[in-house]
């Protein structure tokens, strides 16, 4: 033990020649040192323990520097507590020999490596060959009725009525904007990179607790799907993290937020409702509070198709911008970050849509024939429902379109591709005296192949509203 404890002041020394001034911790390092002998006094003092202590004290010297306010020496006081360590021992021997393994290998910086999930606030586009993401038509379309391919509602799309009234009106949209030439050949189709889950640390830290109940280690070649978490307080929130798909979500603890009474709440007014001012204003400051970063994001809307009946949580839009394009769903409606506000409450409810902005790019063959394209978007677009042809026709004028992005869903036999799509966006300039329309645009994309589903696209009927 002697032999050990005078190569443990050569590292020491060794330390020191980096940095003159790790000597003044040099007490508390040598206190470390022992404890983590003592607790596993068998250890071989060979090149590989002898590289892990050293990263490991230069990682609590960092830990020292940053956390002087709270004191190194209660931080060992508390990990040590014999208390904790009869409790929790085999948890924290597993966590305490992991981490340096984890640091050594890896040699990123990252506490339990560097995880496969990327959702830092960097863009990137990775060029890729034409026509790489395979056919742009889903196997089962996800424009129809506004459903994903498994029948369950997916994010920014609207189910479609169960019962189809008696009566409709039907909409035909008529161009009155500018001719245009359209003279690229070629549209750059975007697909959002994902996780796929994640392998590294933290994987590794999983597998490594036994619970008592059985040992997580026995399942091999493992990864990490999702990891979520709840606050206990009042109003508390939930996290969720989406390994797979690269995603952050936060939602209600819905335990936290027992703030009525089971009867039938009263009805919220229009008077209930704040200004936007306000509503922005509790976005800005959650956002701000827990540290999301908006540079992918534009300025923040609140989102008024609710007209008159009043919800509870009322949305507001972080419009997501790429390449300077604002992103667009299929039904026209701008897609970005949602921040949802409880104003029964007045506080914020949940946060959607934050991911990952790294994406690849590929060339899909365009339609340049405007013609063409007005033809789909003079029935609406390509999402919206369709009944059949009854009642009166009305027409509707639309304008001008402008270049933006489309998210659509590709489904395929194994996955389900996130893609922006080039697309012409049509402002309905005068909206029409019968019928409510719920819309504010017609999108249509401009790559052929998807363009070519909406050929046998009858017209759109929206239901005819009481006067």
């Amino acid at each position: 033990m002697n032999n050990n404890y005078k190569k443990i002041e050569e590292i020491l020394e060794e330390l020191y020649l980096i940095d003159s001034n790790f000597r003044q911790y040099d007490g508390e390092l040598k206190k470390l040192i022992k404890k983590l002998l003592a607790i596993k006094p068998d250890s071989k003092f060979d090149d590989n323990f002898k590289a892990e202590l050293k990263i490991k004290l230069l990682k609590r010297i960092e830990e020292i520097k940053s956390q002087e306010k709270i004191g190194i020496s209660k931080f060992f006081d508390f990990l040590f507590n014999p208390k904790l360590s009869y409790a929790f021992s085999g948890a924290i021997l597993s966590v305490l020999l992991l981490i340096p393994a984890i640091y050594y290998v890896n040699k990123s910086g990252y506490l339990f490596g560097q995880p496969e999930l990327d959702l830092s606030p960097m863009f990137s586009i990775d060029s890729v060959s034409d026509n790489a993401f395979g056919s742009l038509r889903s196997i089962e379309q996800v424009q129809e009725l506004g459903r994903g391919g498994d029948g369950s509602i997916q994010e920014g799309q609207v189910s479609a009525p169960q019962v189809m009234p008696p009566e409709f009106v039907s909409y035909n949209y008529v161009y009155k904007g500018d001719d245009l030439v359209l003279e690229q050949d070629k549209v750059e189709v975007l697909k959002r990179k994902k996780g796929g889950g994640e392998r590294s640390g933290i994987m590794n830290l999983v597998n490594s607790l036994d619970f008592g109940i059985m040992n997580l280690s026995t399942f091999k070649n493992s990864k990490l799907s999702m990891i979520s978490f709840v606050q206990d307080i009042d109003f508390g929130y939930g996290v969720s993290v989406n390994f797979s798909e690269s995603s952050v979500s936060i939602h209600e603890n819905w335990e936290t937020w027992q703030y009525e009474t089971r009867s039938v709440p009263t009805p919220l007014e229009i008077s209930d409702v704040p200004g936007d001012e306000k509503l922005i204003e509790m976005a800005n400051n959650f956002i701000k509070e827990h540290g999301i970063n908006l540079s992918m994001y534009g300025d923040p809307e609140v989102e008024h198709s609710w007209k008159t009946n009043v919800p509870e949580r009322i949305l507001v839009l972080y419009p997501l911008v790429i390449n300077d394009y604002y992103v667009y769903d299929q039904w026209g409606n701008k897609f970005g970050l949602r921040v949802d506000v409880n104003i029964r409450v007045m506080k914020v409810s949940g946060v959607y849509n934050l991911t990952s902005q790294n994406y690849e790019k590929s060339l899909y063959e365009a339609e340049m024939d405007f013609a063409e394209i007005l033809k789909v978007a003079g029935k609406g677009g390509i999402s919206l429902m369709r009944f059949p042809s009854s009642g009166k026709t009305v027409d509707v004028e639309i304008g001008t379109p402008t270049l933006v992005y489309m998210k659509t869903w590709n489904i395929q036999s194994t996955e389900t591709n996130e893609l922006l799509v080039p697309a012409f966006l049509f402002p309905i300039t005068k909206q029409p005296e019968e019928g409510t329309m719920y819309q504010n645009n017609i999108i249509v994309p401009l790559a052929k192949e998807i363009l070519f589903e909406s050929e046998n696209h009858g017209p759109v009927f929206l239901l005819e509203t009481e006067q």
